[in-house]
């Protein structure tokens, strides 16, 4: 049967309290400007054993919660004006209530993950975005298995460092490993990589100095290269991970303090755009020779204690994509419910996409596309 959605009611809701004049213009940080995606794509699913009247009292305490909370984070409920402001007009967030001709349990037993993008806008930014046929999977890793290669990378490392590093750094390294040997299989040379980690500043800033109920993407894109140097290099796991690791931990207190003089963080800010366009590349080959991978991780976030009337969500996911769009590769890691595992939606282009799923070794660590509902109901 095929999944249809009936839009039932669409609203904009309105701020409860007007939004100030002097706080009408909301000026994009310069940080702002810099990220490519400027919003993320999250979605929820919930599960209800209420009957409709019950969910329509839900549904009004809900409207009522949002208008209250617009209040404080008052730019949601404006418009953008253009790449600089938002324009705080209280024009209000929109509210879309929609039904779907098949019980949740079916929908999730084999979610179409390309079906999730309907709807849902998107921009780009720079030349690092190419036109492309793109195929997005999901690759779940047990926490055993990360505990796995955990312990052969720690064995691995020359000095063993103080803090070994976590879960997300295992993966986001493992899976650049693997990115980049489809890269070669399909070029027959190994390009030149640039991995684009997407780290949160909020974590790495003096506590006096955060903003209550702040809101903007105050984070910053660490690129991280590596060039092989010859066709038989092999792309070590731990060497990967050491240079990940030592590429986070770069990104300190101190960037932050030197991010915020006006001098030097414009300075830093172009030196960062110059490494992700390839600028800064010795052999300079040209854009073309570039595998550009962005990673963001939304471990740790608490993406699944978020409670809107319904309980907690059964699901939290991110959208795929599919045929010609203007993207990059990129990864995006999630805790499963329970976390006892990281979901990697993973996309790529399509010929990438063909050496990842029929990777064996891979395959030993992560489980492709299982079904959220299997996740979500056993301990992995």
């Amino acid at each position: 049967m095929e999944v249809k959605v009936e839009i039932i009611s669409r609203e904009d809701i309105r701020p409860s309290s007007p939004t100030p004049s002097h706080l009408r213009t909301f000026k994009h940080s310069l940080l702002d400007q810099f990220v490519p995606f400027p919003h993320a794509r999250i979605i929820l699913f919930y599960t209800t054993s209420q009957n409709l009247s019950e969910f329509s009292k839900r549904l009004e305490l809900f409207k009522q919660s949002l208008s209250e909370i617009l209040t404080q984070f008052y730019p949601f409920a404006g418009k953008i004006k253009d790449d600089l402001s938002i324009d705080c007009n209280d024009e209000g967030a929109n509210l879309v209530v929609a039904k779907v001709n098949c019980p949740i349990s079916k929908l999730l037993k084999k979610p179409d993950l390309n079906s999730l993008n309907k709807d849902l806008s998107r921009k780009t930014w720079g030349s690092i975005f190419r036109k492309g046929k793109w195929v997005t999977r999901r690759f779940v890793f047990k926490n055993s298995a990360i505990a796995t290669l955990k312990a052969q990378v720690v064995a691995k490392l020359k000095n063993h460092p103080n803090t070994p590093p976590t879960r997300v750094q295992i993966v986001s390294a493992l899976l650049w490993r693997y990115f980049m040997a489809a890269s070669k299989d399909q070029f027959g040379t190994q390009r030149p990589s640039i991995l684009i980690n997407t780290l949160n500043l909020r974590r790495r800033m003096e506590e006096s100095l955060h903003p209550e109920n702040s809101i903007g993407n105050f984070l910053w894109l660490t690129p991280l290269e590596h060039m092989s140097n010859s066709k038989d290099d092999e792309l070590r796991l731990d060497e990967l991970v050491s240079k990940l690791k030592k590429s986070i931990e770069q990104v300190d207190k101190d960037l932050v303090a030197r991010l915020q003089s006006d001098e030097e963080g414009s300075s830093i800010i172009e030196n960062a755009l110059r490494k992700i366009s390839g600028e800064t590349w010795s052999n300079n080959k040209g854009d073309e020779a570039l595998e550009r991978l962005g990673i963001t991780s939304w471990c740790n976030f608490g993406v699944y204690d978020f409670d809107f009337g319904w309980g907690k969500p059964m699901w939290v996911s991110t959208i795929g994509f599919e045929s010609n769009s203007v993207l990059m590769n990129m990864l995006i890691l999630i805790d499963t419910k329970f976390k006892d595992g990281i979901e990697a939606w993973v996309t790529l282009d399509e010929e990438k996409m063909k050496h990842l799923v029929s990777n064996t070794e891979l395959l030993t660590y992560a489980t492709l596309d299982p079904s959220p509902l299997a996740v979500s109901n056993s301990r992995l």
